[in-house]
């Protein structure tokens, strides 16, 4: 056996026992713990108060409307009422409002012969009185938003009255239909 292949057989075997023979290799070590934590999310949602906005149209203010066929002259409206209700340290919201439009489909000349209008107040901290004018559709928000605040949300579609000329009441122009579409109100998160 040569020289040269002796010497490699001999620092292997000691590089076996120096390694503690069975190939383990010992060596100091140590380690720090990162405490986990509890986390809970918090929440932003419009809440009714109470069960009008499910509750039907009113027809000139005397009774539900369901079926009866509108007449130049009549009115209908509905409230809707929200708290906002929102939890969150750093939680910041704005409130919008889009609507009300007509739906695709409807007799162009009813919708021009019916006033559709919605009012919204923005009763910053619920105590009732409203300190700042909410959205109107198509003009902006109303910013920054919080907790408890109180959205009050009336539409009313008025029949243009007998006095003023109207499409649905001409010959050509009667037992036509329309939809309003839903008139969305929405809170939505801005930090």
């Amino acid at each position: 056996m040569k020289k040269s292949t002796k010497g490699a057989l001999a620092a292997g075997a000691a590089g076996v026992l120096l390694l503690g023979g069975a190939g383990s290799l010992a060596y100091w070590t140590d380690a720090g713990t990162v405490t986990g934590s509890d986390i809970t999310s918090g929440h932003l949602a419009l809440e009714p108060i109470t069960d009008d906005c499910d509750d039907a149209w009113q027809l000139n203010d005397t009774e539900d409307y369901v079926t009866q066929v509108l007449v130049p002259g009549d009115t209908l409206t509905k409230h809707c009422s929200y708290t906002v209700s929102m939890s969150g340290t750093n939680l910041a919201a704005d409130l919008d409002v889009a609507g009300p439009v007509w739906a695709d489909g409807g007799a162009a000349a009813l919708e021009a012969d019916l006033d559709v209008a919605a009012d919204f107040a923005y009763d910053a901290d619920g105590d009732g009185t409203d300190e700042t004018a909410a959205a109107v559709p198509g003009t902006g928000t109303v910013e920054d938003i919080a907790d408890g605040a109180v959205v009050e949300a009336d539409l009313t579609v008025s029949f243009r009255d007998i006095d003023v000329e109207n499409n649905a009441s001409n010959l050509s122009g009667k037992d036509l239909s329309a939809t309003l579409d839903d008139t969305t109100v929405t809170i939505t998160q801005t930090r």
